[in-house]
This record gives structure tokens, sequence and C-alpha cells, in this order.
């Protein structure tokens, strides 16, 4: 009896913890409400880089290298959801192979590692036209306000 009472004791307990912390748990962020912090934000960068950058010229090609590196993560976001939908796929193949998972995953390291080669380039390319001054000015921006986790769910 005092066995039941215990047990029943700690189903009460665990049920009341899932619960308390699911309540806790925060709401799936709005996408719209995300798309427009974003769309914000980048507006925010390009005044900077050109309140940053004193020569017309050069702020209008430094935010030229903006816009391709804003295609280049497009681009790799896209090829991500690719590669999701791809793995989702085999999974739901019981008889997917376990070389369909190798070729997969080999083309999705190939992808990423051309993206990621890509964007330093771009990066070098972008520190090459300014001034270390304004390069700390702009990427210092870049961490603080671009960084997804943050638009995407708030400061931690």
């Amino acid at each position: 009896m005092k066995l039941a009472l215990r047990l029943r004791r700690i189903f009460v307990v665990i049920a009341a913890t899932l619960i308390l912390s699911c309540s806790a748990q925060n709401s799936t962020p709005d996408p719209a409400e995300v798309e427009r912090q974003i769309t914000t934000t980048k507006t925010e960068e390009i005044e900077l880089v050109r309140a940053t950058i004193g020569d017309r010229e050069r702020a209008a090609q430094f935010i030229a290298l903006l816009r391709e590196r804003d295609q280049l993560l497009n681009s790799f976001v896209a090829a991500n959801s690719r590669h999701r939908d791809a793995i989702a796929r085999l999974d739901a193949d019981y008889f997917a192979e376990r070389s369909a998972y190798e070729a997969l995953l080999a083309e999705f390291n190939r992808s990423r590692a051309h993206a990621q080669r890509s964007l330093v380039e771009l990066t070098m390319r972008m520190k090459a036209m300014t001034t270390n001054d304004e390069w700390l000015a702009i990427s210092g921006f870049q961490l603080d306000r671009l960084d997804v986790r943050q638009l995407v769910y708030g400061k931690f």
C-alpha cells in the first residue's frame, strides 16, 4: 500500500515538472517578425557602411559585397534544406543502403566546404577594401546584430 502511494506521488511530481517545464518554453518565433528584424538589421548595416566608409564609391562596392554575402548565405540555407529533405527521404526508405547515406553526406560536405571557402574569400575582399577602423565598426555590428540565433530567439 505504501509503495503504491509513493509511486503515485512520484508520478504526480514528474507530471507537474513536465507540465511546468513545457509551459516555461518560449513560443515558436513568428517567421514574419523574424524576417522583419532581419530586413531592418540589414538596412541598418547598409546605413552604417555609408556612414563609416567616407568614400561613396568604396561604400557602394562594399554594399555590393554585402549583397553577394546575403546571396551566398541564402544559397547555403537552400542547400541545407535540400540536404535535410534528402536525408528525410532516405530515412523513410527502409531499404536505403549505407552507401546512399555516405554519398549524400559526402556531397553535403563538399557543398558546405565550398560555401565556407566562398564566404572566407568574400570576407577577405571586404577587409581588403576597408581600413582597420572601418572594418572594426562594420564587423562589430555584424557580430552584434546579425547573429541568427539572436535574431530568431532574442538575447540569451
